[in-house]
C-alpha cells in the first residue's frame, strides 16, 4: 500500500445527523482507493452525527486507516473547524467537503489527475446546486488574471466555495491565509479569495463533480447583527490582503463594490437597519456607488443615504420590500 498522501479531504461536522451518512458513503466509495485521507473535525456537534459516521465507516473496513476524526472540546465555528482539518492534513493537495453535501464517486481521482497533468496549484470544477428534490448545473467562470477572478467572485459567476477547489498544500503554506475565527458568514470568500488571486496556476474541469445542498437562509439569520458584522470583517480582511499585493491598485472599484455589498443589510428593514452605521462603514467605497455592476435601485438608495436623505431612503427601502 502507498503511504504517500496525494489528497486530503477535510470535512467539518456540526448538526448534520440527517445528512452525514450520504456524505460519508460518497467519500468512502471514491474511485481513488489509495493516497487519500479523510479528516473529519467534530466541532462539538450536539447530535449523533459522529455516531452515524462511525457506523457508516464500519461498512468500509478498508477505509479505516485513511480516516481521522478530530474533536473540538467546545464549539469553535466553521472557520476554525476548517483550519483544524487543514493543520492535520498530510496530502499533497487538499480539498474541503461540507458534511451535508456529497461528491461524485470519481471526484477526487479526476481532480487530482487533472492537477498533476497540468501541474496546477488549484483545480476547479463545476457543481450541482439544489435541495433534496431538484438540482441545477452551475458552470463556473474562471478567468486567468487575478483582477478578473476577483470580478467574477463579486459578480458571483465564480463561486468562492472551498468544496469544488482542490489546492496544492505547499501553495497554501506559501500565501499563508489567516482567516478571523469570529467569521460566521462569507468564511469561504474570506479564505478562497486570497487563494485565487495570488497568482497560482489555476486549471478548470468542465464537469460537475459536486452536489451542493443549498438551503435558503432564514430572514432572521440573514438580518442578524452577527451576520452583518461577519460580512464586514470579511471585506476588511480581503481589503487588507489585496493591499498587500503588488498589483493592488487595479482592484479599486471592485473592492469598493465588495465593501458596499458587505454592509447592504444596514439598509434592509429589520434589527440591522441603520442608515448612520451604513454611512460610517467603509465611507471610502461611496465614490463607486454609480459603478455599472450595481442595480439601479441600489444606486439610488445608496446615494440617498450618502446624502443624508434618510426619509426618502426609508421610503425606497419600504418599496423594495413590497416588490
Amino acid at each position: 500500500m502507498n503511504d504517500y498522501i496525494n489528497v486530503s479531504v477535510l470535512v467539518p461536522i456540526y448538526g448534520v445527523e440527517k445528512y452525514i451518512e450520504r456524505c460519508a458513503r460518497s467519500l468512502f466509495e471514491q474511485t481513488m482507493k489509495e493516497g487519500i485521507e479523510f479528516i473529519f473535525t467534530d466541532d462539538c456537534t450536539p447530535d449523533n452525527s459522529v455516531a452515524v459516521l462511525i457506523e457508516v465507516l464500519n461498512d468500509y473496513p478498508e477505509r479505516k486507516s485513511q480516516v481521522k476524526i478530530i474533536r473540538h472540546e467546545e464549539n469553535k465555528g466553521l472557520a476554525v473547524a476548517r483550519v483544524t482539518g487543514l493543520k492535520a492534513a498530510k496530502g499533497e493537495y487538499v480539498i474541503h467537503c461540507d458534511s451535508d453535501d456529497w461528491p461524485e464517486f470519481d471526484m477526487y481521482e479526476v481532480m487530482y489527475h487533472h492537477a498533476k497533468t497540468n501541474d496546477s496549484d488549484i483545480v476547479i470544477c463545476d457543481f450541482y446546486e439544489g435541495d433534496d428534490n431538484s438540482e441545477e448545473y452551475r458552470r463556473q467562470n474562471v478567468p486567468e488574471e487575478p483582477l478578473d477572478i476577483f470580478k467574477a467572485i463579486i459578480n458571483e459567476s465564480l463561486h468562492s466555495a472551498m468544496w469544488n477547489k482542490m489546492v496544492r498544500k505547499k501553495y497554501l503554506e506559501k500565501i499563508n491565509v489567516n482567516v478571523n475565527p469570529e467569521i460566521s458568514m462569507w468564511e469561504d470568500m474570506a479564505y478562497m479569495t486570497p487563494v485565487l488571486i495570488s497568482g497560482g496556476k489555476i486549471s478548470k474541469i468542465d464537469k460537475a463533480l459536486y452536489h451542493y445542498r443549498c438551503i435558503p437562509l432564514s430572514m432572521s439569520r440573514t438580518l442578524s447583527v452577527k451576520t452583518i458584522n461577519s460580512k464586514i470583517k470579511v471585506a476588511e480582511y480581503i481589503s487588507e490582503y489585496i493591499h498587500s499585493l503588488p498589483y493592488s491598485n487595479d482592484f479599486g472599484t471592485w473592492l469598493d463594490l465588495l465593501k458596499l455589498k458587505s454592509k447592504d443589510c444596514y439598509l434592509i428593514l429589520g434589527e440591522t437597519y441603520n442608515q448612520q452605521l451604513w454611512r460610517q462603514t467603509f465611507p471610502e467605497s461611496h465614490k463607486s456607488i454609480f459603478s455599472k455592476p450595481i442595480p439601479i435601485i441600489k444606486k439610488v438608495l445608496y446615494s440617498l443615504c450618502d446624502q443624508h436623505l434618510d426619509f426618502l431612503a426609508r421610503i425606497l427601502v419600504g418599496l423594495r420590500k413590497k416588490v
